[in-house]
């Protein structure tokens, strides 16, 4: 017979982990007080990001992330950060809690996918560039390719 424990059925973690980022990103994210299971996509998809877009996210007053939950009376106020002097204003990024039905591929997509929008400031990477597909390529880069059109439906309405 064989015993295991818990934590020998847990993988170990992969190179470059730094449990230190991942508690400042858990920390930081709690602020915004998200739905659990947003928030565990969104702290995922964070720690993903390449440092420099990371900290230029987590260090800015003016950039905020929110939830609602939509419906025929739901009423949403998009909560905005105070911009720093020079910034470029303020940054929002703004999730539906119906993502807690979608398969993970596509919640964790969406959320780089706006995450890339407030990093370029919905604007695209040159003169020209269309912001979405700016936002769409910049996801793929980070590790969050846009998951084919059937199962991104497939994930909207399965659930």
């Amino acid at each position: 017979m064989i015993h295991l424990r818990f934590h020998d059925l847990i993988p170990p973690p992969p190179p470059g982990y730094d449990s230190g980022v991942v508690a400042l990103i858990d920390q930081w994210l709690s602020a915004f007080r998200l739905d659990d299971h947003l928030h565990t996509h969104a702290a995922h998809v964070i720690g993903e990001l390449p440092k420099a877009v990371r900290d230029d996210l987590m260090n800015d007053p003016g950039f905020v992330i929110c939830d609602y939950e939509p419906g025929p009376s739901a009423v949403m106020r998009v909560p905005m950060g105070v911009p720093r002097f020079g910034s470029g204003g303020s940054r929002s990024v703004v999730l539906k809690r119906t993502l807690r039905r979608a398969r993970r591929p596509f919640v964790r997509w969406l959320i780089a996918h706006e995450l890339a929008h407030a990093y370029l400031r919905n604007e695209g990477r040159w003169d020209g560039d269309d912001p979405e597909a700016a936002a769409d390529a910049l996801a793929a880069e980070w590790g969050f390719p846009r998951p084919p059109a059937r199962e991104a439906w497939a994930s909207l309405i399965a659930r």
